[in-house]
């Protein structure tokens, strides 16, 4: 083992040390962003106690290209995700730098300025793109860090979050197969 290796070690605990305190955190609602349209609002007036949130935060200063593989599989993935609204906050100087770097965005997608402040988790030191996701307005659960090298583990994540928290339309064979069951378990009752 040598030094760079050792480092890197390092490095990776230290990541995944953040990313695991940052599950069932507070975050700051407290915080101001501004979108495209540069109208202000604090994330507290965004994010509903009644609905479920997964947030994508990264600083402006990580790899474009790298941003545009993670932003397009969550694009890819986001009908799976159902009533999971997605949220991108975007942290960097400027609403100008900001548009430049996000000029093609597809708008079905909020994206948010954040300027100052952070959402309040461990990670948020950490200066890399994370997942999180909120399903009452206030704390995070499941933070993931983004990696655009691992695109199927980010996949196995957007998977895992619609199976356990959005509901899905049974087919009409399933009914037919769960009125069958419902029948069956009443007549050997």
């Amino acid at each position: 083992m040598n030094h760079n290796s050792a480092l890197n070690i390092n490095s990776l605990y230290e990541q995944l040390y953040a990313e695991i305190n940052s599950d069932n955190v507070m975050i700051n609602l407290d915080i101001e962003v501004m979108s495209f349209d540069k109208s202000k609002t604090i994330l507290k007036d965004i994010i509903s106690p009644d609905s479920m949130y997964l947030i994508l935060k990264y600083p402006g200063t990580y790899c474009d290209d790298c941003i545009d593989k993670i932003y397009e599989r969550i694009k890819i993935l986001k009908d799976m995700m159902g009533e999971i609204h997605v949220l991108v906050l975007y942290q960097g100087s400027s609403l100008r730098e900001m548009r430049i770097k996000l000029h093609d965005v597809d708008n079905s997608i909020p994206v948010y300025l954040l300027k100052t402040g952070t959402l309040g988790l461990p990670i948020d030191g950490s200066n890399l793109p994370y997942l999180t996701f909120v399903d009452d307005g206030k704390i995070s659960k499941h933070t993931l860090i983004a990696n655009p090298n691992q695109l199927d583990l980010l996949s196995g994540y957007l998977q895992t979050l619609a199976d356990k928290y959005c509901e899905k339309e049974e087919t009409t064979e399933e009914i037919i197969e769960n009125e069958h069951e419902r029948s069956t378990r009443i007549i050997l009752q």
